[in-house]
């Protein structure tokens, strides 16, 4: 979704790319759905490992291992390549450069009061976000008797809310709104309060009838704030009060997915095949250096930017295939050693 919203950029030329450009600038809201998802995930495996010795110290070094040696390795050709990939503002960079190396980007965002004049690594607040929320969340839950957890992260998402609201109240910028670990939680909170739900109460009549009227009203409040707006762009209104909405939706929806039933059965071969676990492993890979290899292409001769979706297409291509070269020979000797936690 946000490989999309980013990548294919349809130039406006009557109803019809009009109608494209509304659906495609939606879709940021792909972060949201990561943070529910990845909330989820690492939720199930903490409640999981809840009693083990270590637990701690082996949770944090899966993920570094996981996490950090793709990371610092794309950040350093990042920066290494920036002048002949279309970095306009190699100042700026240079003073972005701790916070990206610290995982405190979204903090540099919040410091300058918005998104830097040249928005290369912007994209990278979102896992400055996840790495942050992370350090503290197993903490928490780990100090947290197992029948609480559920009550911790309910009362975290509304914590974000409220924090959220009483920034735009207060009239902060949405970018630092839309960045921020304490306002963005929510997302990662809801995915672990399913994750909480399907272990201890999946079977309650209350907590179905809960996730349909959740999924129902948070669909509701966004289909009604894009009628409001004509759109559910990144913007004032809509990266605020949109987030809340879809921290949401989309926790009910992997409720929903989870769950199964007929439809998910029937879905099932489509969601759960060689080929999307290929593309997850690479996801993350994707993730990073799509948007500089994007910035990389405008940067090129305008034969390129004549076509939109010629453009999208390299970009996509090109970014599997550097992610899959990373993977091969950077990511999967770090992953064997997962093991040794």
């Amino acid at each position: 979704m946000v490989l999309v919203y980013h990548c294919f950029r349809v130039p406006r030329t009557g109803y019809v790319s009009e109608a494209i450009v509304r659906v495609t600038g939606s879709l940021w809201c792909g972060v949201d759905l990561f943070f529910a998802l990845s909330g989820f995930l690492i939720t199930t495996i903490l409640i999981r490992t809840h009693d083990q010795h270590g637990r701690y110290k082996n949770f944090i070094a899966r993920r570094s291992l996981r996490i950090f040696p793709l990371f610092y390795a794309w950040l350093a050709i990042f920066y290494i390549c920036a002048p002949w990939i279309g970095v306009n503002d190699m100042h700026g960079m240079g003073l972005a450069a701790p916070w990206a190396w610290t995982y405190t980007f979204n903090w540099f965002i919040a410091k300058i009061g918005g998104y830097p004049a040249d928005p290369v690594i912007d994209h990278i607040w979102s896992l400055a976000v996840e790495e942050q929320f992370y350090l503290v969340w197993p903490v928490l839950v780990f100090l947290c008797k197992p029948r609480w957890i559920g009550w911790l992260a309910g009362g975290g998402v509304l914590t974000a809310w409220g924090i959220k609201l009483a920034m735009w109240a207060g009239g902060s910028p949405w970018e630092v709104i839309h960045t921020q670990t304490y306002t963005r939680m929510d997302g990662l909170l809801a995915g672990g309060l399913v994750a909480w739900l399907r272990i201890y109460h999946w079977e309650s009549w209350v907590v179905r009838n809960a996730l349909l009227w959740a999924l129902v009203l948070s669909a509701s409040g966004l289909l009604a704030l894009g009628a409001w707006h004509g759109h559910l762009w990144p913007a004032e209104q809509t990266a605020v009060l949109a987030t809340l909405f879809y921290s949401v939706f989309f926790a009910a929806l992997l409720a929903f997915c989870v769950r199964g039933g007929a439809t998910m059965d029937r879905l099932r071969p489509l969601l759960d095949n060689d080929l999307v676990r290929w593309i997850a492993k690479l996801s993350y890979g994707i993730y990073l250096s799509h948007w500089i290899l994007w910035r990389w292409f405008a940067a090129a001769p305008d034969a390129w930017n004549s076509v939109w979706w010629q453009k999208g297409i390299a970009v996509v291509s090109l970014s599997v295939l550097v992610s899959f070269l990373l993977y091969r020979l950077l990511e999967v000797p770090f992953l064997r050693m997962k093991r040794f936690f």
